[in-house]
Order: C-alpha cells, then sequence, then structure tokens
C-alpha cells in the first residue's frame, strides 16, 4: 500500500470525520517522517476505542476529540495511553 493510501486509511480509522483533507495530509507528513504505518494504525485504532464504546456511541462529547489533523501534528500517538480512557474521579 502506497503511502497516500496509508494516510487515508489512518484517517478512515480515525474517530472524528471532519477536515478529511487536513487529517490526510497530516498523516502523511507523518508517515513520510519515518513513523511505521503499523505504529501509527495500532494507536489510532487504540484511541477510537477510547473515545467510542462498543456500542458505537462517544464516551463524551465529540468536541473533545481532536480533529485528526492535530492529533497527527502533535505526535499524539506517544502520548500515554492510559490518559485516553476515562478515569473514575
Amino acid at each position: 500500500m502506497n503511502l497516500e493510501k496509508q494516510a487515508a486509511a489512518l484517517y478512515d480509522a480515525y474517530p472524528r470525520k471532519v477536515a478529511r483533507g487536513a487529517g490526510v495530509k497530516a498523516a502523511l507528513r507523518v508517515l513520510r517522517s519515518g513513523v511505521p504505518f503499523e505504529e501509527l494504525l495500532e494507536a489510532v485504532r487504540e484511541y477510537a476505542t477510547s473515545r467510542i464504546d462498543e456500542n458505537g456511541n462517544w464516551r463524551d462529547e465529540r468536541k473533545y476529540t481532536p480533529h485528526c489533523s492535530t492529533w497527527m501534528n502533535q505526535e499524539r500517538w506517544t502520548d500515554d495511553r492510559e490518559e485516553w480512557f476515562p478515569h473514575e474521579v
């Protein structure tokens, strides 16, 4: 799969579907920087799981989920993944 298709696949796996062009462009930039596609896809899928429950419902307001471009540009796949999931207070 070429880089453009990988970038599109990353956007498609991302939970918030807004600003597709910017999201694909940011994902492509990250892939070109050398981050492996499989690593990013795994992170995007886990992040999506943290935002949307098993029934397809948002765990909280979707406005709190950054756009894909923001997530990629901020290198959020490197975040502590424990922070992605809801915590009881």
